[in-house]
C-alpha cells in the first residue's frame, strides 16, 4: 500500500446540504459541486485552478448537522495494488461528534475538500470512524 500525497482545499463547516463522497475529475463537474456548498454560490468566483489532465478533486460531506460542532476530515488515501477488488484508491475518513450536544442556532454541513494526484481507477471510501470530539 502506497500513501498518496494530498492538499487540503478547504475543511469547514460549509458543505453540501446532502451527505456525499464525490471524486471531481472535471471543471464542470467542480462547479456543479461548488454550487452545492452553503450558504450560497459566493464561492463559484473563487474555484480552486486545478490541472484536471494531472490532478483531481475528492471531497467527503456529512449532509445537515445540529449543530457546527461536527467535523468529517479525510485522514489519507492509500493506493493498494493486491485488494481483492483490484487494483483500488482508498480514502480513509474520519467522522466527529460532539460529546454533548450543545444547543447551536445554526446547523453544520461538515465537509473536507483536498486536492490529490489524478486516478483513473476504482475509487473506495473505507474506513469511516466516528468518534467524539474531546
Amino acid at each position: 500500500m502506497n500513501e498518496i500525497y494530498f492538499e487540503t482545499l478547504e475543511i469547514s463547516c460549509l458543505g453540501p446540504e446532502q451527505k456525499g463522497d464525490y471524486v471531481i475529475k472535471d471543471d464542470s463537474h467542480l462547479k456543479d459541486f461548488y454550487q452545492t456548498l452553503q450558504p450560497d454560490n459566493s464561492r463559484l468566483s473563487q474555484l480552486p485552478k486545478i490541472d484536471f489532465t494531472k490532478e483531481m478533486i475528492i471531497a467527503v460531506a456529512r449532509g445537515e448537522c445540529p449543530s457546527t460542532d461536527y467535523t468529517t476530515k479525510i485522514e489519507k488515501l492509500k493506493e493498494e495494488k493486491d485488494s481483492p477488488r483490484g487494483e483500488i484508491l482508498e480514502v480513509f475518513v474520519e467522522k466527529e461528534n460532539p460529546q454533548k450536544r450543545v444547543k447551536d442556532t445554526q446547523c453544520g454541513y461538515p465537509v473536507h475538500i483536498i486536492k490529490t494526484q489524478r486516478y483513473d481507477g476504482e475509487i473506495y471510501f473505507a474506513r469511516r470512524i466516528e468518534r467524539l470530539k474531546k
